[in-house]
This record gives C-alpha cells, sequence and structure tokens, in this order.
C-alpha cells in the first residue's frame, strides 16, 4: 500500500508491544535494511524526542525508490488517552508542518480509537480556520460514517475537546527562530487594555488550570495529591500549596519501606529527548536532607542546577545537605558527601562531589539491594536569581553543555521547588527546540510543563524573559552564523483570526449512546 499510493507520511500511535500483548508488526527495520516481499525498506535516519520518533524510511522495488516519513507518537495507551494534550499537539504540528498532496496513513493497533481521535483533532482544526466554529458532535459522526468505532470511548473524545482547546490556544504561535523579533513586536501590542503576551500567558494559565480542575473532579478520593497531604508527609512539604502530582512525582526506595517513606516533594519532567529525565524540587528541609540523597543517587542525577541556598543564612527551613568547604564531607543517614574540585565563575559556582552511600540504599530501576557505591555528580549553585537575560542566556548553555554528554539526570531546585528552577529548565528546553529544529515553540513547551508543576513560571514577567532570552540567543548564534538554512516551518508569524466560538455539543445523551459497550459496530480494541 505504501509504495503502490506512494505514501509520504506515517502516523503511528501505537506500541509494538503493550501490556505483554502484541499490538502492531515491526514494518521497518531496526537498523540498515529489511525485506518485506520484493521490496527493501531502509532506515535512512531516526530521531527520538520525549514523546515521538521520527524516521525517515528508504523504499526500494525493482530500481524504483520512494521516501517516507514514519511519525511514531509513544505516549498514548491502548484505550486511553494521553495526560495531557500538550505533547499530542506538539506531535501534530510536527507531522503537518510540511504539506503533502498524497493521503497520510494513520494507524493505531485496531485503527479506531486513537486513530479516530487523532484524525478528529485534525478535522476539527480545519474546521476552525475555515468556518471559525469547531462541531465535535458532526465529526465524529462523520468518522464513523467512514468506519466503525473511530473514537472509541468516552474518554477519548473528552480528550478531543482539550486537546482542540490546547490546539486553538497554540495556533500561530509556533515561528521560526528567524522571526522572533516580528513575534515579539506583535505580543507587544496592546488588545481591550492588555498586551498580546499577557493574553497568551493567561490564556495558558487557564488551559492548564482546567486539566488540573478536571483531574480532581474525575478522582473522587483525590488521590492526585493525596501522598502529598497524609499526615506522615505534610511536614516534607515547605509551601502546602506547592504539591507533586502522583502522576509525575518519583518514588523513592528505602526507608524501610514504612508509610510515606517513598515520597519526595518533587515531579519528574521531559529533556527533550528523553520522558520522566528532568528532576524539579525544592530545596531540603532539615527533615529531608536523607531523602533527598536517596534521590540523586537512586535517579542517577549527574548534575544539579541550584538557586537560592544562600537564603539558609536567614531560612530555617533549609537543611544542611552540603559539606562546608571543598575536601570536607558530610554524614546524613546512609550517605557520605564528599566536595572536590571547586570552581567559581561569573554567574556560578562549580562542584564536584562523590557521594557514598551503603547497602540500606536501594537501586530504584532494580528494586535491589547494592553494596557501598560511589556516586559522582557536578553541582552547581547560581550567584544570581534576578532575571537578566544574559545571565540566564549562561546558566542555560551551561546545563546544556552538561546534559549533551548524557551523563545522567539533571535535578533543577529553589526553595519552592519551581520559580527560579522552572525558569531554566523550561529554557533548556526552548533552547534544545531552536538548534533542533530551528522553531520558537514557547506556548507548547510552558503549557506542558505548568499541567505537571503550576508553578512554573508563575508571572507574565518570567514569561517575557523566555522570549527575551531566546531573541539574545537568535540574534549571537546570527552572528556567527550558527543556524542553517530553515527546512521545515510551521504557521506564518502573521497573526491570523481566532475561530469566533467553539461550539458545544448537541446533544450530550446521543452523543453517549455513541460510547454505549452495545452499541451497534460491538466492540474493539484501539
Amino acid at each position: 500500500m505504501l509504495w503502490e499510493q506512494k505514501i509520504d507520511k506515517v502516523v503511528m500511535l501505537t506500541h509494538l508491544v503493550e501490556d505483554g500483548k502484541h499490538k502492531c508488526e515491526r514494518y521497518w527495520p531496526e537498523d540498515k535494511k529489511i525485506m518485506f516481499g520484493d521490496i527493501q525498506v531502509k532506515l535512512a535516519a531516526t530521531q527520538v524526542f520525549a514523546h515521538y520518533t521520527i524516521r525517515k524510511l528508504r523504499l526500494k522495488k525493482d530500481g524504483d525508490r520512494h521516501n517516507l516519513t514514519h511519525f511514531h507518537f509513544t505516549s498514548w495507551s491502548d484505550k486511553g488517552v494521553p495526560a495531557t494534550p500538550w505533547g499530542l499537539i506538539e506531535f501534530e504540528q510536527i507531522v503537518f508542518a510540511c504539506p503533502t498532496l498524497k493521503p497520510i496513513v494513520v494507524h493505531c493497533s485496531a485503527g479506531v480509537g486513537r486513530t479516530g481521535t487523532f484524525i478528529g483533532l485534525r478535522n476539527v482544526m480545519i474546521e476552525a480556520k475555515e468556518t471559525g466554529c469547531i462541531d465535535f458532535y458532526t465529526t465524529l459522526l462523520n468518522l464513523r460514517k467512514d468506519r466503525m468505532n473511530m473514537i472509541q470511548t468516552s474518554e477519548q473524545y473528552y480528550f478531543l475537546h482539550k486537546a482542540a482547546e490546547v490546539s486553538l490556544l497554540c495556533l500561530n504561535t509556533t515561528v521560526e527562530a528567524s522571526d522572533i523579533t516580528e513575534r515579539i513586536n506583535f505580543l507587544k501590542r496592546r488588545v481591550s487594555g492588555m498586551t498580546n503576551l499577557e493574553i497568551e500567558f493567561n490564556s495558558i494559565c487557564d488551559a492548564c488550570a482546567i486539566d488540573k480542575d478536571e483531574a480532581n473532579v474525575s478522582q473522587s478520593d483525590d488521590t492526585e495529591y493525596n501522598n502529598a497531604m497524609i499526615l506522615v508527609n505534610k511536614h516534607k512539604n515547605r509551601f502546602n500549596n506547592i504539591l507533586p502530582n502522583e502522576v509525575y512525582r518519583p518514588h523513592l526506595n528505602g526507608a524501610d519501606d514504612k508509610e510515606g517513606g517513598d515520597y519526595i516533594n518533587a515531579v519528574l519532567l521531559p529533556s527533550f529527548t528523553r520522558p520522566d529525565y528532568q528532576i524539579l524540587t525544592q530545596l531540603p528541609l532539615p527533615s529531608t536532607v536523607a531523602d533527598f540523597w536517596r534521590l540523586v543517587t537512586q535517579y542517577k542525577v549527574s548534575l544539579i542546577v541550584e538557586f537560592e541556598q544562600d537564603l539558609k543564612a536567614k531560612d530555617s527551613t533549609i537543611g544542611d545537605y552540603l559539606p562546608e568547604g571543598e575536601n570536607n564531607s558530610l554524614k546524613v543517614d546512609s550517605f557520605i558527601i564528599e566536595a572536590r574540585l571547586s570552581a567559581s565563575e561569573q554567574y556560578w559556582m562549580q562542584q564536584e562531589l562523590l557521594i557514598t552511600t551503603n547497602a540500606a540504599n536501594k537501586n530504584v530501576e532494580t528494586s535491589s539491594s547494592i553494596n557501598s557505591v560511589e556516586h559522582r555528580l557536578t553541582y552547581l549553585k547560581c550567584v544570581n536569581t534576578d532575571l537578566d537575560s544574559t545571565k540566564l542566556l549562561a546558566l542555560a548553555e551551561k546545563t546544556r553543555s552538561h546534559n549533551s554528554a548524557d551523563k545522567g539526570r539533571t535535578l533543577f531546585m529553589c526553595r519552592n521547588g519551581a520559580a527560579y528552577s522552572g525558569l531554566v529548565y523550561v529554557l533548556t528546553l526552548l533552547l534544545d527546540r531552536m538548534d533542533s529544529d530551528n522553531l520558537l515553540t514557547i506556548p507548547l513547551i510552558v503549557g506542558a510543563t505548568k499541567v505537571i508543576q503550576p508553578h512554573v513560571i508563575p508571572s507574565v514577567k518570567q514569561y517575557r524573559v523566555l522570549y527575551e532570552v531566546l531573541n539574545q540567543y537568535q540574534e549571537s548564534t546570527s552572528v556567527y552564523g550558527n543556524i542553517g538554512n530553515v527546512n521545515q516551518g510551521l504557521s506564518s508569524t502573521q497573526p491570523q483570526k481566532k475561530p469566533r466560538e467553539v461550539k458545544k455539543s448537541k446533544n450530550i445523551s446521543t452523543e453517549s449512546e455513541m460510547f454505549n459497550n452495545d452499541n451497534v459496530y460491538g466492540n474493539s480494541m484501539s
């Protein structure tokens, strides 16, 4: 089919194996080449990102050749929905960045649930751009006229509404890096007493708040933040309103596995290329210093980027978690922390640390006891907490230079575990994206981060700084000619008229019947 129809793009929304069940046969080589009948398939290139993978495939038959791009979304479970819509919207933008005159093949396992939802999202966004309105119910009916059970569950249908909201919010906000100045000028303009920047930021906050409220409603026992609020854990939170969502919280081993023993006020966030690979956390409290070092060693942190440690002199809630001075050591529970080489730079102090742990600690990936081992990492103490774009860019670049070596996770921390640490984390992702495909994607990345930790980028002031830092980075790389020609672009920076309204569903009772397990088409697996 791909050969005969000369397909340019294939969108895959399933894993090969899910919950121990085979969902799809591999139809591309793991490396090099593979034959399927008389068609040779060669893997020409692979790019791996946190939520998706892009492969370039070359097909060959009887001397003829055909190239296609394989877009594989990897964060969508069978019969379910992604944890948030933000990653899927980024994926959808990438898929449709370059138009094609050929049909686009979309598949999951059965080709109805996830496939129908993805196609439905594309259809409603086209409708919004062309008419200014969205009719979700008619979209569902039309899809099911063509193929039974498209958008298989009510959860997927509901997710389609949320995904469309985020997609509308991000419409025309992803631009080429070379157009950042034009974008900033547009954001400075005022509409009804507010700048476009303020409107954009408030829209992101509203969308993330809706996600949070809906998650709370869907869990009647409030398990989303339940572990953070139980009595044995409440004292481990510096602020009772800044808590980790259980979905994203790292779980610790050790501490005799007592109640609350796996808890720490931290969240796992994606890096540019891996899910759950970066960590945001608060500065350790006196009662959580041992938990902090368990987190660092069990999750194989190789870089700590720290803010506000100097507040310890007047803040008794900040515990002693580092030795005083070079060549000194500190013993905490089963850990010995030794300070090795140190160096002071203009915007940070860098120190090499050696952490020795005994068998009381366990490896988080194997849950098995280990003998005394050594763990080495780099510690960056940031000496500034102002929002100067030059200082922030230098720090983000320092962090990225360490990450490029792929030595392990990066842990960002500040007093509340969000304000300063989250700012630098977001900047590293934005810079990675600019280097990867020359695109500016601030609303997408900020929204994807705030839905996990809402207190990241807490103000319009910080949001504005993101644009300032990226603008400075773009100017510096342009001067030295480090940015090549743009191969792919998304939407124009010219602001387009927003859809007038998003239509609500016409008949809720009728829509509910569409997802009845006894529907006329029977059941199938997505």
